[in-house]
């Protein structure tokens, strides 16, 4: 088992050996722009024929020449003969074409501009500048893969050790346990170590100020994590880092944009110490933070908008200066109504307070002459009841003796005169019809002197009113056979 981890490390030790020599390589000798030749044009429906464009011969052009002079020494003309043997090429294929389909000649136009096209494509695709920066990427994402294997495989070869261990040491004394969590935990470690040695490689999260005008100097913060061992800035050309000072999650630097510095965003480089060459990828990319180099006209503009934001502040603070003086006297007045108002409450409570004083002694007036007033009216209504009371009895006697007298003459004869009276017959009552009277009339009598003597007064309240007594019903006297 050692040796199979022995011999894991050792591959990946040798990886990213031949990573770092290639791409040390790459940096030192930027691969140089390719010459392609003429593609086939595409076959079109018009055609009457299925026809393909021939291909050109490299004999007859000066361009493969191209290639064989040194980009050191003519920089410039390898483009301008490419292109004169594109025409040249052009030429023939125009002249021998000509006749037999003149759709080729359109065919060779757009394969000639396909060709020159993907020539300069490849010559901004090989810059130096952007093989620097795809090289530093591709370091990064071998460092992290590299870094990552080792912890997997470090931790995995532990795992296995301790295994061993305790299957070679402990297996007859302790009963085996199950290995699932021993395998995450070690996932866990190899996890930590990677993200360890990735954060030890430093990381850019922002720069202030983003952006300044060329022509000038002005003073950044470059702010991250793992910045403490940057000993310089790098920037394009133009823009030089002065009085760089570096702490664990700051770096400070003086920048100088020179007049002729190009316009647009940039990123830069913070180069550790002991680093000569950035190549390798040990230096601090700035990834997504970019600085953006402003002219100066860019730069009259926002001084411009400046002022006039600056303008609107003036505009503001006055508003709101006026707005509190106003809020002051508002704050003054509001101040007096509320002493006014709180002076005619404390006056109101005293009225009520000297009125909740006197009020028992208003009240137990108010009850006495209520009382007063009670008592006489008692008296007066006692007085008019006992009157009526009085007058009632008169009245009560006076028909008890109109009914005696009318009993009395009841019980002696009455003449009658009718038909039979004018003959000078006399006619008299029944006697069940006369004893029927008598009976009636002597129960009223009696029922009225109960009643009067009952009564001794009239107490208001104390009495409920009763009914009148029903009048006496008297019923018809048949008509009486006269004798024969």
């Amino acid at each position: 088992m050692n040796r199979i981890i022995a011999f894991v490390l050792g591959l990946a030790a040798l990886i990213a050996a031949s990573n770092s020599l290639e791409a040390q390589q790459r940096m030192r000798q930027p691969r140089l722009p390719e010459i392609v030749k003429p593609a086939e044009p595409p076959a079109t429906p018009q055609q009457n024929e299925p026809t393909t464009e021939p291909e050109l011969e490299p004999e007859s052009t000066p361009a493969p020449e191209a290639p064989t002079t040194p980009p050191a020494e003519e920089p410039a003309a390898e483009p301008d003969a490419m292109i004169v043997g594109y025409w040249l090429d052009l030429d023939q294929e125009i002249s021998k074409d000509a006749q037999e389909n003149p759709i080729t000649v359109r065919d060779a136009l757009v394969t000639a501009s396909r060709n020159i096209n993907n020539t300069y494509g490849q010559d901004a695709r090989w810059s130096p500048d952007l093989i620097g920066r795809r090289v530093e990427r591709l370091h990064q994402k071998l460092n992290w893969l590299l870094y990552g294997g080792l912890g997997i495989f470090g931790g995995l070869g532990i795992f296995v050790l301790v295994i061993g261990v305790l299957i070679v040491l402990v297996r007859p004394r302790v009963p085996r346990r199950p290995a699932v969590p021993a395998i995450f935990l070690t996932c866990c470690l190899g996890l930590s170590a990677n993200t360890a040695f990735a954060q030890v490689q430093g990381k850019v999260s922002g720069i202030t100020p983003d952006a300044w005008v060329r022509g000038s100097e002005v003073e950044v913060v470059i702010t991250g994590t793992g910045l403490a061992d940057v000993e310089s800035v790098l920037f394009p050309a133009g823009v030089t880092a002065n009085d760089v000072a570096a702490s664990a999650n700051k770096v400070s630097a003086k920048l100088a944009i020179a007049d002729n510095t190009d316009v647009g965003a940039v990123t830069f480089l913070l180069r550790p110490k002991g680093t000569t060459d950035c190549g390798t990828g040990e230096c601090i990319d700035s990834g997504g933070v970019l600085f953006t180099i402003f002219s100066e006209e860019v730069a009259d503009a926002v001084d411009y908008l400046n002022g006039k934001l600056t303008e609107r502040d003036q505009r503001i603070r006055a508003l709101i200066e006026a707005a509190r003086k106003n809020a002051e006297a508002s704050d003054t007045a509001i101040k007096n109504k509320l002493e006014t108002d709180v002076s005619t409450l404390h006056s109101s409570i005293g009225e009520v307070r000297s009125l909740a004083e006197t009020l028992p002694q208003r009240i137990e007036t108010a009850v006495a002459n209520l009382r007063s007033d009670l008592a006489s009216k008692l008296q007066t209504v006692e007085a008019k009841a006992n009157e009526a009371q009085y007058r009632a009895d008169r009245s009560q006697e006076d028909a008890i003796e109109a009914l005696r007298g009318v009993m009395e003459v009841a019980d002696k004869d009455v003449p009658k005169r009718g038909p039979l009276g004018m003959l000078g017959v006399k006619r008299t009552l029944n006697e069940e019809v006369r004893d029927r009277m008598i009976r009636q009339l002597n129960a009223r009598v009696a029922e009225l002197g109960q009643k009067q003597q009952s009564r001794t007064g009239i107490i208001i309240g104390d009495v409920p009113g009763q009914d009148m007594p029903p009048k006496p019903h008297f019923e018809p006297i048949p008509p009486q056979r006269p004798p024969r």
